[in-house]
């Protein structure tokens, strides 16, 4: 009994999970949907040769597609069995107690934690992160001891362009200032002469 209430609340998480990221998140990518389970299928796999004793990967795909879902939408409230409100990014975890309470085991869905995480940071955030290609022993000792940043030589040049560009405009703006207001003293130096030869012209 507590294994067929624990299958259908699974089977519930699976189908609306799965139908809000194939509407929206993969709306227009539907490759990328269909990667997404083939990668995970396949992690799955790989996985399950040091648990033989796990015969089915039912409940570790859908903890998979359910970690993916709260990571995109970790913001949200979502109801959770008509009673509690929390925040999306907390269902893998009430899952996995909800399974805990039912059937006592929460080894499938550590598994699937494992392969939704992984599949996550590769492709949504690996992608975002600047990493250096190959850091050296220095750059690793200098991170752990000093938190001095990883970042590529390509885009630490590419930032110090930047920030020489921008004090060569700040430089190119100060002389025009200067030009300006020399323009504007030779201006009233100009106007004040004009008006001494007009007051000599009147005596």
């Amino acid at each position: 009994m507590r294994s067929n209430r624990s299958s259908w609340f699974q089977l519930h998480h699976f189908w609306e999970c799965l139908k809000v990221l194939e509407l929206v998140k993969y709306r227009w990518e539907p490759a990328d949907f269909i990667k997404m389970i083939v990668c995970n299928a396949g992690f799955l796999l790989l996985l399950k040769q040091f648990f033989p004793a796990m015969i089915f990967l039912g409940s570790p795909m859908v903890m998979a597609f359910v970690y993916m879902y709260s990571r995109e939408y970790e913001v949200q409230v979502m109801n959770m069995l008509g009673f509690f409100q929390i925040r999306c990014g907390w269902l893998p975890f009430a899952q996995m107690l909800q399974d805990l309470l039912q059937a006592g085991d929460v080894g499938p869905n550590l598994l699937g934690l494992v392969s939704g995480h992984t599949y996550f940071y590769m492709t949504e955030v690996r992608s975002r992160l600047l990493l250096p290609e190959s850091p050296s022993l220095a750059d690793v000792a200098n991170f752990v001891l000093h938190g001095t940043p990883l970042v590529e030589e390509a885009a630490a040049a590419d930032a110090n362009s930047d920030d020489g560009d921008d004090d060569s405009g700040s430089a190119d703006r100060g002389d025009d200032d200067e030009d300006d207001d020399d323009a504007d003293a030779d201006a009233d130096a100009d106007a004040d002469a004009d008006e001494d030869d007009a007051a000599d012209g009147d005596d």
